[in-house]
């Protein structure tokens, strides 16, 4: 699917719920004066690829055919007005939308008591759920009834009541969206890197911290912000690569939504499942089992528990736990277990359009964790296969870490199979795009070199001295916390242990991981103000 207006119609009807198909086919005919329309999104809701030109043929005696794309931003019009009925009672922002819209009618008509009802259960919603960018137009209308009535000593006091109330949700709207704008600056630093490769990151974090945004916290009334505020430490932490102060801050904001599912009730696709995902990866970083897989039945109930039956929320749900699953188990060395969960994650991929669902980002991570859960299992074709469905992703200019452990991955399911005939073509291909990228880490440098001289061993003997050597550069590595996290990508050390061992890599990772388990006592039940220990 493309990202273009010839497909719109087709991806709003393949997006609509059975029920809300139901809805939309039922209602439509009542208000299309042409039965022919209906049968055109019909048909289009049988094709599993869009077909215009099929389409037309099919409709060529219509005389709306010769202006089809007319005819099918007619259509998108009469099912977004059905969607619009269909889903007015599904979120208290639809509610208050719709009342504001029945109370203006109303006025019209001069019906200033059921207006007033109606602005009294509206203000009721839009306060117990901090709606606040519905504040000022409650306030306008509430301003415009009171001038109806007879003037006495009270309208004064409720008229001071009505612009103090305005003024309150402005106050609270634009402090929710100064948090909202921090969030983004902080998100956009990793959206091109991804985790935090280089010393630079320290400062860069500690200037985030240094915020005033971020160095108290909002008044406890404002539950958004709040809520911003803890996700907005969780991405400082992230950067400063201390994943149990990011548990604290995600495990912060995943409590406070627990407390007010009123406010957080409309934001289940932007805050609530993000800030479940947010805790569930710093548990796979800290490896903590327990924690994850509690909190990974929470995440895939949470269509249930909110009782929200949206494909997209009910999508947004299952792709996440299915890429957090499978990265606990490639991340932790568990890739015996996988096979289940790989399978799902496989037909995500195949099947769901995820740069059109926005999620351009989830995508390459999917696909590279799929590469690396094949690799894992000895499967190095089928890896490679998904290695290049990686690459394909070169070009977006976004999570170029994971793009360069593709190019790294590719190189060594190449020595894997035996295809060294072509190495030292993919070794300088490889080498030149992180050179572009003009972000060669120390991981990237020592795997590079160790691979080039692979290309040139005569015997078995100079390939153990070899892996000997390179053994001990990249162990030095996981001293280096910004080289650590990238290792979770890729193990390479124990790769290397398994050669020079002859035991099977995922032993070997599954052992090391295990290792090196952060004790649960480190975390922590409770959590406190962020105080981060970084240093200009």
């Amino acid at each position: 699917m493309e990202q273009n207006q010839k497909y719109y119609l087709f991806q709003l009807i393949k997006s609509l719920s059975t029920a809300e198909k139901g809805y939309v086919k039922k209602h439509s005919k009542k208000t299309v004066n042409n039965p022919s329309y209906i049968k055109l999104l019909e048909a289009i809701d049988r094709q599993d690829t869009y077909d215009e030109q099929r389409l037309k043929k099919k409709f060529r005696n219509e005389k709306w055919v010769k202006q089809f794309s007319v005819a099918k931003n007619y259509l998108i019009k009469v099912i977004l007005k059905n969607l619009r009925a269909f889903n007015a009672e599904s979120s208290n922002n639809f509610r208050v939308h719709e009342l504001l819209l029945e109370i203006e009618l109303l006025y019209k008509k001069r019906m200033i008591g059921l207006c007033e009802r109606l602005l009294h259960r509206c203000k009721k919603i839009v306060l117990d759920c901090q709606l606040f960018h519905h504040a000022e137009e409650l306030a306008y209308w509430e301003f415009k009834l009171t001038v109806l009535s007879p003037y006495n000593k009270v309208m004064d006091q409720k008229m001071k009541a009505i612009n103090r109330f305005a003024l309150d949700g402005l106050d609270a709207a634009r402090l929710l969206s100064a948090y909202r704008h921090l969030a983004y600056e902080v998100h956009r630093y990793t959206f091109k890197d991804g985790y935090s490769r280089a010393e630079t990151s320290i400062q860069v974090a500690h200037e985030f911290s240094q915020h005033p945004l971020l160095i108290k916290p909002p008044p406890q009334s404002n539950v958004k912000a709040l809520g911003r505020y803890w996700n907005t430490w969780h991405k400082v932490h992230e950067i400063n690569t201390d994943f149990v102060q990011g548990y604290k801050a995600s495990k912060a904001l995943v409590e406070l939504i627990q407390r007010n599912p009123k406010v957080f009730g409309d934001t289940i696709m932007s805050t609530i499942i993000p800030a479940y995902y947010n805790l569930l990866a710093c548990a796979i970083v800290l490896n903590q089992e327990i924690i994850f897989f509690n909190h990974l039945a929470k995440l895939q109930q949470i269509p249930e528990f909110y009782q929200n039956n949206s494909r997209s929320v009910q999508k947004l749900s299952y792709f996440y736990s299915v890429t957090l699953e499978l990265q606990f188990y490639t991340h932790n060395g568990h890739f015996d277990l996988c096979d289940a969960v790989l399978e799902k994650a496989v037909n995500i991929i195949e099947n769901e359009d995820l740069k059109n669902f926005g999620l351009a980002i989830y995508h390459i991570e999917l696909c590279y964790c799929i590469a690396y859960a094949y690799f894992g299992k000895g499967a190095y074709q089928a890896s490679d296969d998904w290695v290049l469905k990686t690459l394909e992703n070169e070009k977006e200019n976004i999570r170029q870490d994971l793009i360069c452990m593709a190019h790294l991955l590719h190189l060594v399911n190449h020595a894997e199979l035996g295809a060294f005939r072509y190495l030292d073509y993919k070794l300088r291909n490889s080498y030149n795009f992180i050179k572009k990228m003009e972000k060669i880490h120390r991981f990237e440098r020592i795997a590079l070199e160790f691979l080039r001289k692979l290309i040139y061993l005569k015997d078995s003997s100079e390939f153990i001295k070899l892996v000997k050597i390179y053994l001990q550069k990249f162990r030095a590595l996981e001293n280096d916390p910004f080289e650590r996290m990238i290792l979770m990508n890729f193990d390479i050390i124990s790769y290397l242990e398994s050669k020079l061992k002859g035991q099977v890599f995922v032993r070997i990772a599954k052992s090391r991981r295990h290792a090196k388990n952060l004790a649960l006592d480190q975390i922590g039940d409770f959590w406190t103000m962020p105080k981060t220990n970084i240093k200009p």
